[in-house]
């Protein structure tokens, strides 16, 4: 394995970690807010808020989805992807 295609690994694993590390931190804040009874975040006023059951993975993501974290997180990883393919194009016609 090249050094080019260490780094695409290395950034591809980054970003992965990335994208679970900000989910773990919502939920985190979900679980807190719970204990505390404090602030939770939502898109817009009037917004969905989180779910009740906090073991409710799919209202979990429902929520998240709508304050636009999931889209957010995607488009960093397809960035991501489509910047490692483009500079694997570009290896491939330089040798």
């Amino acid at each position: 394995m090249t050094l080019f295609n260490l780094s695409i690994v290395f950034s591809t694993c980054m970003t992965q970690y990335h994208l679970f590390d900000t989910i773990r931190s919502e939920v985190d804040h979900l679980h807190a807010v719970k204990e505390e009874h404090g602030y939770v975040r939502v898109a817009f006023v009037g917004g969905k808020q989180p779910p009740s059951d906090l073991t409710d993975a799919d209202g979990i993501c429902e929520w998240l989805d709508e304050r636009g974290i999931i889209d957010r997180e995607w488009y960093k990883m397809k960035t991501m992807m489509d910047s490692a393919h483009n500079l694997e194009s570009s290896a491939k016609e330089g040798q």
